[in-house]
C-alpha cells in the first residue's frame, strides 16, 4: 500500500509542478505580448512624429533654397537656416523609433525559446511514460515518475535563469542600437 501511496504522491507533485510551470510561462508570454504591443504603439507614434518633423524640415529647406536664389548673402542663409534644419532631432527620433524592430525580434526569440523548452519538456515526459500501460514493476514506475519530476524541476530552473529584453519605453534621450 505504501508504494501505491508513494506513486500517488509523486503523480500529484508532478501534476502540481507542471501546472505551475505552464501557468507561469503562459503568464510571462502574455506579459511579453503586452510589452511588445506597447513598444510597437510607441514606435508608431514616434515614427509619425519624426516623419511629420522631417516633412516640415523639407518644407523649410525649400523655403531656404528659394531664399538663396533671391539673396546675395547665400553663405549667411546656409550657415544659419540650413544648419538649424539639419540638427538631426527628427532623424534621431526616427532612429529611436526604428529600434523597436530589433527589440521585438529579441523578445520574440526569447518567447520562442521558452515555448521550445516547454515543448521539449512535454516530449521528454511523453517518452518517459509511453510504456506505462505495459509496466508492472512498481519500482520502475516510481523511478520513471521521479525522473519526470526531475525533468520538470530542471526545466523550471532553466526558465527562471532566462531574462527577456528589458525596455519599457523608446522615449529615452539617447539612441542605442541593439
Amino acid at each position: 500500500m505504501t508504494e501505491k501511496n508513494d506513486i500517488q504522491e509523486i503523480v500529484h507533485s508532478i501534476a502540481s509542478e507542471l501546472i505551475q510551470v505552464v501557468n507561469k510561462e503562459h503568464s510571462m508570454l502574455l506579459s511579453e505580448i503586452a510589452r511588445m504591443k506597447n513598444i510597437i504603439s510607441e514606435a508608431s507614434i514616434n515614427l509619425h512624429q519624426s516623419f511629420n518633423g522631417m516633412n516640415s524640415d523639407n518644407s523649410e529647406l525649400l523655403r531656404v533654397l528659394a531664399t538663396i536664389k533671391e539673396s546675395n548673402d547665400e553663405e549667411h542663409v546656409i550657415k544659419d537656416d540650413y544648419n538649424k534644419l539639419m540638427s538631426g532631432q527628427n532623424v534621431s527620433m526616427g532612429i529611436r523609433a526604428l529600434q523597436f524592430e530589433d527589440i521585438i525580434q529579441q523578445m520574440l526569440d526569447h518567447a520562442r525559446h521558452r515555448i521550445h523548452s516547454i515543448d521539449k519538456l512535454f516530449s521528454i515526459l511523453e517518452q518517459k511514460v509511453i510504456n506505462f500501460d505495459d509496466a508492472i514493476d512498481i519500482k520502475k514506475i516510481k523511478e520513471t515518475l521521479l525522473d519526470c519530476r526531475e525533468e520538470i524541476q530542471k526545466t523550471r530552473k532553466l526558465l527562471e535563469l532566462e531574462n527577456p529584453v528589458k525596455l519599457d519605453s523608446l522615449g529615452k534621450n539617447d539612441v542605442t542600437l541593439f
